[in-house]
């Protein structure tokens, strides 16, 4: 079934595993072709919110922060409280130099997160992060 998206996304997260193994430049072409088909996931589906999420993983991997930012950015459009996608935005942001950005990043990751019990660890990270961004203060 060419049309379904779900079998598309299964396929770029196997690329993207496949890639991982591989040296360069292989690696780069195989993570590109990840993420070519986490698009044609989004192209059939607009509300996929997790293949704009693994489009920024992907990018990450890649080292293309402002890209990176942008997939993050467009699966909170689809996924407002999609923690994971805050969590590593504040990342990239912090990555990219944007440490403002990081700062509101984690704050808003932290106030969203701070009801679930799944996300214990990943806070603890995030609140030495932003004491780390603001100076080594605590948050």
């Amino acid at each position: 079934r060419p049309d379904n998206p779900e079998a598309h996304f299964d396929l770029a997260q196997a690329l993207e595993i496949k890639a991982d193994g591989l040296q360069e430049p292989e690696r780069t072409q195989g993570l590109r072709q990840a993420i070519s088909t986490y698009l044609e996931v989004v192209r059939l589906d607009a509300s996929h919110h997790r293949a704009h999420y693994n489009v920024g993983l992907v990018h990450h991997k890649l080292k293309s922060w402002a890209a990176e930012i942008a997939a993050y950015g467009e699966a909170l459009k689809l996924q407002p409280g999609y923690t994971a996608a805050m969590y590593n935005l504040a990342f990239a942001l912090r990555d990219k130099g944007d440490i403002a950005g990081a700062k509101t990043a984690f704050m808003k990751y932290l106030r969203a997160s701070e009801q679930d019990k799944g996300e214990a660890r990943f806070r603890v990270v995030a609140q030495r992060e932003l004491a780390k961004l603001s100076g080594g203060g605590q948050p």
